[in-house]
């Protein structure tokens, strides 16, 4: 049933909730999925108005940014709660960047690839941080183009 799923990470070891809901359907549906990271932009707003770096400069601040996620990445698959009969399902790693919009990243991201299913993490933020800002599952949910699975992120 589900042949591609997108599983967003925040490089938060909370997130193993939804790797492990991700890996699961994937090996009972004979799927493929993709674990994914929004990498946030690389400069800071100080450093893109001033424009104190130089492009070289830049490039390596994304090269290490882009290094130390897929990392994190790796650490998540490896010791997190992936069970073992779903070690054998194929997996992808991307990161891609956020340009300020994460949310808008990831969905550009799914429709594009013509995902069948995303499985996402909830994050519990106090209630009037979700009033003001809104949460990055919750957006997902609202825009996405295709199934959203929420694991709870305990």
């Amino acid at each position: 049933m589900y042949k591609k799923i997108l599983c967003p990470v925040d490089l938060e070891i909370n997130c193993a909730n939804a790797l492990e809901h991700a890996f699961y359907l994937a090996n009972m549906s004979g799927g493929e999925i993709t674990v994914i990271h929004a990498n946030p932009d690389v400069l800071s707003d100080d450093e893109e108005v001033m424009v104190r770096v130089s492009l070289e400069e830049f490039h390596q601040k994304e090269k290490e940014c882009v290094k130390t996620a897929l990392k994190k990445i790796e650490a998540l698959l490896q010791y997190g709660k992936i069970p073992e009969y779903s070690k054998s399902v194929v997996h992808h790693t991307k990161i891609i960047p956020s340009h300020r919009s994460e949310v808008q990243a990831l969905l550009n991201y799914a429709e594009d690839h013509d995902y069948d299913l995303i499985v996402i993490r909830a994050h519990t933020h106090s209630k009037a941080y979700e009033m003001l800002i809104g949460g990055v599952a919750e957006k997902i949910v609202r825009h996405a183009s295709c199934p959203v699975l929420v694991v709870r992120g305990d």
